[in-house]
């Protein structure tokens, strides 16, 4: 494969899709090779021909972070250091650092008390009810509530945290990123699991919308640092997120094809 210097070296912490997806944009813009730093030493972009990759089970945790950056940015003084997070953890932690980095490393994030207050969904509900946007009927649970309450809406109900950060840090046998909760016997079960295994954050109950991933939609959008919407791409799911098996990618957001 071709590769080119370029006056900038593109950096992804993560280690899922995205970090593969932001490594191909950038090699078939610019023909660099991005570095990426994960957690395990598994997924697309482990092993990929565009990409170095790092593992460490730490590192979304500052003190990991941040030193890796400034070494970077010290071999490397004469680039800019691209900074960019493809997952939550990694864009919070960014966004805490932000202060601290080399002047040549960019981490192009809001400020964190801004950034962690719009990641809470909790919080963002609430500011979609403050603009007139349209949700699924909520309901806020949480540690210590009775989860026999009267709701607004029937079973079966959708169930995810509203802080997913800090969820994660608390693994489970049963754990899932969403729930679809069918009685309140299971909805009792699964706050139980949950709020047991040390999340101490609240709970978001909805209403369930019918209908398979393919109805939904997800809006991207790039803003200037004068907050101006500048780009927005609009991606339809053509199918089933399969599981990585090899280095094949398989239906993920409509695409077949094969990594690199």
């Amino acid at each position: 494969m071709e590769f080119q210097s370029q006056p900038f070296i593109p950096v992804a912490f993560g280690g899922d899709i995205n970090t593969y997806s932001v490594a191909r944009a950038f090699y078939e813009a610019y023909k660099v090779k991005t570095k990426v730093y994960g957690k395990f030493p598994t997924g697309p972009s482990y092993n990929s021909k565009i990409t170095d990759y790092t593992d460490n089970r730490k590192m979304d945790h500052p003190e990991v972070m941040l030193p890796i950056l400034k070494d970077l940015a010290a071999r490397h003084k004469k680039k800019k250091i691209l900074a960019i997070g493809c997952g939550d953890s990694y864009v919070a932690t960014l966004s805490q650092l932000k202060d601290q980095l080399p002047e040549n490393v960019i981490a192009p994030y809001i400020d964190f008390s801004l950034m962690d207050s719009l990641q809470q969904k909790e919080r963002f509900y609430e500011l979609c009810d403050k603009h007139g946007i349209d949700h699924p009927a909520t309901v806020i649970f949480r540690k210590g509530m009775d989860p026999n309450m009267e709701l607004p809406f029937k079973f079966p109900i959708i169930l995810k945290p509203s802080n997913g950060i800090a969820y994660w840090e608390h693994p489970f046998d049963t754990q899932e990123k969403v729930y679809t909760i069918r009685s309140r016997e299971e909805l009792a079960q699964v706050t139980e699991d949950i709020f047991g295994a040390g999340y101490e954050d609240s709970l978001i109950l909805q209403d369930m919308i019918p209908g398979n991933d393919e109805f939904m939609r997800v809006l991207t959008c790039y803003s200037n640092h004068k907050g101006h919407v500048k780009m927005m791409c609009l991606g339809a799911s053509g199918g089933t997120h399969a599981p990585w098996k090899g280095k094949s990618c398989r239906d993920h957001h409509g695409v077949k094809e094969r990594a690199v």
